[in-house]
């Protein structure tokens, strides 16, 4: 495989942008760069990798980009070849996939708005207090 190859990717305000190309021996730091230099809004939140599928770059790319820090759903990048300088090879193709592995710790929940929360009590609720002290109730159950 011999060739550059281009990644299109979302801006902060709702557009898009597309690298320079970027050429099928360049190291995933310099991709990384490339990225950040089309769309800064993904400095320091993004971290480019190889994946495993291909031992050398002559045979194929497998890029992994990984978003940190973000609590949104980031756009789907897009790898197209470069017009100047198009991938070739044995029946090269492109694909993205957004791959969120699952993590009960990094869970994101959007508020509960206050007015939907309710507590199911039959009596007034109040907290009694003595000369500025609280008074205790059986079960916090201070009823009048």
């Amino acid at each position: 495989m011999t060739g550059a190859f281009k990644i299109k990717c979302a801006l902060k305000n709702g557009g898009w942008n597309t690298t320079i190309d970027i050429y099928n021996m360049n190291s995933t730091r310099q991709i990384r760069d490339t990225i950040i230099l089309a769309c800064p809004n993904y400095r320091d939140k993004i971290e480019v990798f190889d994946g495993s599928k291909y031992n050398y770059y002559e045979d194929g790319r497998d890029i992994l980009i990984r978003f940190v820090g973000h609590n949104y759903d980031v756009p789907q990048m897009e790898i197209m070849s470069s017009d100047s300088m198009p991938i070739t090879g044995n029946e090269p193709s492109f694909n993205s996939t957004t791959w969120i592995p699952y993590d009960p710790t990094r869970l994101f929940y959007e508020p509960v708005p206050f007015e939907f929360l309710h507590t199911a009590e039959t009596s007034p609720q109040v907290i009694v207090t003595v000369d500025g002290v609280e008074a205790v109730c059986a079960s916090l159950n201070c009823s009048y």
